[in-house]
């Protein structure tokens, strides 16, 4: 599942958290966006 924020949603950097979320941030270090990975078996 992915939330978005914003758009464009352009991100300049992205981490990938041990409970399986991706934070997209953009270049100003502000948050895009989350992608929930696995949402369906959650």
């Amino acid at each position: 599942m992915y939330i978005n924020f914003r758009r464009p949603s352009i991100a300049a950097d992205s981490e990938l958290r041990e409970d399986d979320v991706i934070v997209r941030y953009d270049d100003q270090d502000e948050i895009l966006g989350f992608t929930i990975l696995h949402a369906t078996q959650r």
